[in-house]
This record gives structure tokens, sequence and C-alpha cells, in this order.
């Protein structure tokens, strides 16, 4: 036999922080794909899982874990030594799952659910691939400067969309906004047809909420959806890079090295302040005094620890009060931070009842805003779609299975109690930084956004250019900022700080992060919780007592990397079958009937139905072509018997897949009201009484809901009852009028309609 083919046959010890051969092709092929497929999430809005955006994305998971297992089969990849932090890790995701499948067996919004099921799948295929098959020092150092390198280029767009893009925003849409209160007739038609082109609401608290924001927020984005979202991956970005100035200057880099990515860290901090989140600067604020606790831990540190703190203080004072000076940074952000805190008390007070009506498996996954708005506060106003905390978000989703998990991991994660970090720590050495099989992940983590641009074209037909200029300055940077890097340095006994320190500090970032925001249900931020906590916890597998000669025999390798590939392989097969394929299939052939409503490609109104119902064969748990189907039977259904009929079937369909959301209730209430007002018929008006009242019990915080009971109520010659829902509505608007929820106040029209029901005499 060759020494190539020897070389191929035998499984090479991974490299550790002790040093040791370089990892096998096969690891770094595996890491480099797992990279692409990792960084690809950041250039996606990271909210939107739950519609089944990012599908593609589990599947190319599940290939790449068929991929692996084969590998250890053929004993190319190292099979995982499965410890106490896989099995929280299990419990926590498999909780979630199990939820899921609760759901789809008895009610709730199904595919949701199951979108997010297979998320959390993928997710733990991410876990097994990150901590045991990413065990190379060189190559998680290349992830993670591919990370820094990542937060780099989304600061860089987030400036350009608060100093740029926003300001134009606003110099366009302002006017039109100003017309839609003022403007009638042809122009008014013209303005709300403008906006509908663009997606901008019209009308109700949506159109309020957007033009609050379009005039008073200027927070960025980037790529993300929303700018508390954006900021907690900015604040891990920094912690990360600044950890490693640290170690670079206590290790004699010099100041030539450093002062680049010192001014990197400036933008990534700069754009941090500018997304006003608060949760992600405190979070931001814990990971550097993370980084900072081993000169804290030795006295003889303290010296030359005291004067870099001190110019970091005034320098970031001085750098807020720039901000506050040109605008940047409104005082809000400082004022109404205890406001802040009240709104995340009051959704957390909400969500505990949620957990107490539901403790064992949760609402579901995709589920929380439905059963949420059964327990909202009065005094509370945004309709949340996550409680803003993680630990309540897990307990209320997956149940107390998935919490236990979860703090199980945070604990295990979070403490130092594997050898990993430390191993570097037991004599000055020099440590590899990124060589070998490094660069070649390093780079096909910059395909990322190439990867996103394939997905988003082939999977919804979507052109982003964007990703396409946003990979061309990424690899530009990664080229830049490789020269400030050095490819080997030296460890300081001294310092005791090694990469495990700077990845636990980073996810000390995330966890105060989403212990005050929402996200850890959005698969791109919990995978970067993933990352950072495999890293920090240690990895069984890169232990030199459980090396794959010493701890596992080769039949047992075949023997977990056949299962493995047989798993993968199988979970591939069910998230195209049961997600994938019917997402999008549907989301077409729904999108052509839209189209051709909207453009009138066709006289025939046929047309566009027809598309809609092979969409609701495509995909039996959408819900998005009923509500089509409904909207084109409702233009004629007021005044046909036949239209009304098949409008109201519609809408019930609609509540069979949705069935805890408030929207169908509602919306058949008020069309069977609508209908009442033509034909005057007894068994409509208390059709929509009966409606009214269900969505009543599904939204009791809802004051306009109340109001159109009220008005019902009041047309079926119920005056007591209309006397009460009118002054319950009142009363309801005059709490959000105290607590200043301007998106929540009844509408004049309807307020002048139930005054006089309120203050009806009692019969």
């Amino acid at each position: 036999m060759s020494h190539a083919e020897s070389s191929v046959r035998r499984p090479r010890p991974h490299a550790t922080d002790e040093g040791g051969d370089h990892p096998p092709v096969f690891a770094v092929v595996v890491a480099g794909l797992a990279a692409a497929l990792i960084f690809s999430r950041f250039f996606l809005p990271a909210e939107s899982a739950a519609q089944g955006d990012t599908l593609w994305i589990v599947a190319a998971w599940m290939i790449l874990g068929t991929i692996a297992g084969v590998g250890m089969l053929l004993r190319w990849f190292p099979a995982p030594r499965i410890d106490r932090m896989d099995f929280a890790v299990a419990l926590w995701m498999g909780g979630q799952i199990v939820s899921s499948i609760v759901v789809v067996c008895s009610s709730g919004d199904k595919r949701s659910a199951t979108n997010l099921a297979w998320e959390w799948a993928g997710l733990l295929v991410i876990w097994l691939v990150v901590r045991h098959g990413m065990v190379d020092r060189s190559i998680r150092q290349a992830i993670l400067r591919a990370l820094v390198l990542t937060g780099t280029l989304l600061a860089g767009l987030g400036m350009y969309q608060h100093y740029v893009s926003h300001p134009q925003m606003v110099a366009e849409y302002a006017p039109l906004f100003d017309k839609l209160h003022t403007a009638t007739g042809a122009e008014l038609a013209a303005v709300k047809q403008k906006l509908m082109r663009d997606g901008i609401p019209t009308e109700g608290a949506a159109a309020i909420l957007f033009e609050k924001r379009l005039r008073d927020s200027r927070e960025p984005l980037a790529l993300f959806a929303l700018a508390n979202t954006f900021g907690g991956f900015l604040a891990v970005s920094l912690v990360l890079l600044l950890g490693e100035v640290i170690a670079l200057w206590h290790r004699g880099g010099r100041w030539k090295l450093m002062l680049p990515l010192i001014l990197v860290a400036g933008v990534i901090g700069w754009c941090l302040l500018l997304t006003k989140s608060r949760t992600a600067c405190i979070g931001a604020a814990c990971g550097i005094l993370a980084l900072l606790s081993p000169w804290i831990q030795n006295n003889r540190q303290l010296r030359r620890f005291l004067l870099p703190l001190g110019y970091a203080v005034v320098t970031g004072t001085a750098i807020v009060g720039v901000l506050l000076a040109i605008g940047s940074l409104d005082h809000q952000v400082l004022s109404e931070a205890p406001k802040s805190l009240s709104y995340r008390l009051q959704y957390w007070q909400a969500t505990s009842r949620m957990i107490a009506a539901h403790p064992w498996f949760g609402v579901g996954p995709g589920n929380f805003r439905q059963f949420y708005l059964q327990f909202k506060l009065p005094e509370a106003s945004e309709e949340i779609a996550d409680p803003h905390n993680m630990v309540f978000e897990m307990a209320a989703t997956g149940g107390v299975f998935s919490l236990a998990g979860l703090l199980l991991v945070l604990w295990l994660g979070l403490m130092r109690y594997r050898g990993d970090s430390q191993i570097s720590r037991e004599s000055e050495k020099t440590v590899d930084a990124p060589q070998d099989g490094s660069p070649v992940v390093f780079w096909l983590a910059g395909a990322g956004p190439v990867l996103a641009f394939f997905g988003l074209l082939l999977c919804w037909g979507e052109w982003e250019d964007r990703l396409i200029i946003l990979t061309l300055v990424w690899f530009a940077l990664g080229g830049l900022l490789a020269v400030c890097w050095p490819r080997r340095t030296k460890s300081s006994v001294a310092l005791n700080f090694d990469q495990s320190d700077i990845v636990r500090a980073a996810a000390v970032v995330l966890v105060v992060h989403l212990l005050g925001a929402g996200g850890i249900s959005m698969p791109a931020i919990t995978q970067l919780l993933v990352l950072l906590l495999a890293w920090s916890s240690g990895t069984a597998a890169s232990d030199p007592a459980t090396t794959p000669s010493a701890a596992r025999s080769h039949l047992g390798t075949r023997i977990v990397g056949g299962v493995l590939a047989i798993t993968a392989a199988i979970l591939l097969v069910g998230v195209s079958v049961t997600a994938l394929f019917p997402v999008t299939q549907c989301r077409h052939l729904t999108a052509q009937g839209v189209a051709m409503s909207v453009s009138r490609i066709s006289q025939n109104a046929e047309e566009p139905e027809r598309y809609f119902r092979w969409a609701t064969v495509a995909d039996p748990w959408s819900t998005e072509p009923w509500r089509h189907l409904f909207e084109q039977a409702a233009t004629d259904g007021i005044r046909s018997n036949e239209s009304f009929e098949t409008a109201v079937e519609h809408l019930h369909e609609v509540m069979r897949r949705d069935p805890h959301n408030f929207w169908g209730p509602r919306t058949l209430g008020r069309f069977s009201f609508q209908r009442w007002q033509v034909s005057h018929r007894p068994d409509d008006c208390q059709l929509a009484v009966n409606w009214l009242r269900r969505a009543l019990v599904l939204y009791p915080t809802n004051s306009e809901i109340e109001g159109e009971l009220a008005i019902a109520l009041n047309a079926a010659g119920d005056r007591s009852a209309a006397r009460l829902a009118a002054q319950g509505a009142l009363a309801q608007d005059a709490i959000y009028h105290k607590q200043g929820h301007v998106d929540r106040y009844l509408s004049p029209e309807l307020r002048q309609l139930i005054s006089p029901l309120a203050e009806a005499e009692a019969p």
C-alpha cells in the first residue's frame, strides 16, 4: 500500500491545542462547506424562518450530515464522543421538535410549527458538525475571524443605511404620507397605489407604525428585519475582535498591525450604538468585562489594565457624546430605558400566565403570538412574536423539557469544565493561527452571501443584487485584514488568556442580549449561540485522552458513521417532502395568482382562483392561498348568496389551519355584519355577534374588536350587552391613551359610533 493510500485510509488525529498533525483534507472540506452554510444565514432575514424562507439551508445541512456520516463510515472523519453537553443540547432542541409534533397532532399553526421543527433538527446537525467536526484550533480561528469580518461588512452596510439610504427614503415617502392624510379623490387613490406597489401599508395600525418609524427612527438593519437582532450580532463581532486585539497586544503584537483592527472595532461599535439596542450594548459591556477578567484575577496586570481601561471609558464617553450632538443617537436611548424595561416586564408577566396554562409542551414553535394575545396585559401594546427573553420563550414554545435543556446547556457552556481551555495554559508555547486547511475554511465562509443569493434565486425567484456586491466587498476586506492577523503568535502564561476565553466572552454577550431581547427561535441567532457554546465548553473529541485511536474502535466509528449517514438522508427526505417542496410550490403558485389579480393579466376571474386552489393542494397546511380565495369571493359576497357562502367557507379553511388566531373570527364577524347591512337578515347579524365574541376571546384587550361587537350587539337588539361592550372598548382605549400607544387608539369613526351606546341608560 502506498503512503498516499495509507494516509487516506487511516484516520489522522485532529490537531489540538497541544499541536499535532494537521486536520485531514476531508475534515477541512466538511468544515468549509459548513462555514458557507453558517454564514449564508447572516445575509438573509433572520426573522423569516417560520415562513419557510430558509428551509433550503436545512436541506443543505442534512446533505452535509450525510456526507459527514459517510466520512465516518470510511474513517475519514472523527466520530463524535457524546457527553453531557450533547445530551443537554438534545434535550433543549428535542423539546422544541416534540412540541411541534404535538401541534401537528392536535391544533395550531401546523405549517409554522413544522417549518421551525425542521430548523431545530438542522441546528442539531450544526451542533454535531461544529462541536465534534471542527476540533482543529486553526479551523475554529478561521471561522471566528470570518465572523468578525462579516460583522465589519454588515456594520458598514448599516452605517450606509443610517447616513444615506434612510434619509433618501424619508425624502421619498414622507411627502406621500403627508398627502395620504390630506389628499382626496383621484390624488388619494394614486398615493395609495404607489405605497401599496412598494409594499407599504396605507391603513390601520400598520400604516401608523410604518410612518412613525419612517419619521422618527433611523436605526440600521443591514439585512436583518429588526435593529435589535442586528445589534446582538454586532455586539458578538465586537467582543470577538476586541478579544483578538487584546491577545495580540499581550503577545507582543505591533501597533502597526493592531491599529487597523482597532479602527474596525470602532466601526462595529459605532454601528452598534446606532442600532439603539440597549440589550446588545449591555451584552457587549458584559462581554468586555469577561475579556478583562484575566487582568482582574492577576494583580500584576492591574497597572497595565487600568490605563487602557481609563482610555476606553473616556473614548466611549466621547463617542456617545458626539453621537448625541450630531443626532445619530437620541436622548431617548437613555431616557426611555425604564419604559423599555417596563414593556418587557409586561411581556414576561403575560408569558408566565401562558406558560402556566401550557407547561409541559408549550404552545409550539411559531405559535407564540396567537396564544400570547389571549394573555396580553391591558396596558401592553405590541402584538409580539416572542417574549423578548430566551428563558421565557423556550418555556412557552417548547415546554419544561426544552427549558431544562437550555438552562443545562448554558450552565455547561459558560463554565470551565473541559481541558480544552486549560491545555494552552500549561506552558509558554507557539499557537498556530489559521494555516493549512484554515484558509480554505476562511474563504469558503466568504461564499455565504453568494450561497444566499442563489438560494433566494432558485427557491423563491428573488434577485438580490446587494448580495453580489457584499460578496466582493467581503473578499476585499478579507484580503486587507489578513495582513493584520499574524499566522503564528505566542501565548502568554501570565495573561492566562486563550481562544476559548474569547469565545466564552462572546457567548456571554449573546446570552445577556437574549435575556432581554427576542431571537432565540431565529436559526441565524441560535446557530451563532451554538457556535460559541460549542467552542467555549470544550470538545470531548479534542481531549488527548479521547482521540479516535485511544477511545473508539474502527468498528464503532463505522457504526456511528453509518447511523448518522442514514439518519441524515432520511431527514433530508423528510424536510423536502413535508416542508421545502410544499412551501416552495405553494408560494410560487400563490405569487402567480396574486400577480394575475393585481395586474389583471387575465380578464377571466377564474384564472387567479385556479392558481390559488393549486396552491392549497401543494401545501395543505398553508393559510395564505385560502386568504386570497376569501378576498376574491368577498368582492361580490355581500350581495350574492353564493359568493357569501363561498367566502365563508374559505374563511373556515383559514381558521382550521390557524385556529388560535383572532384574525379569522374577526374577519368573519365583520364580513357577516357587512352582509347584514345589505340583507337585514337577523341570522347574518347574529352570526356577526357570535364570531366577534370568539375573536374577543382570542384577543380580549383589542378595543376595536370590542367596539365592533358593541355595534353588532346593538343591531341585534341586545342593548344591555351592547352597552357593556361599548364601555369596555372605551375603557381599554383610555388605557391605551394613558400609555401613549398611538397605534392602538380607536379610530374617530368607531369611537363616534360606540360612545352613544356606552352612555345609554341600562334597560
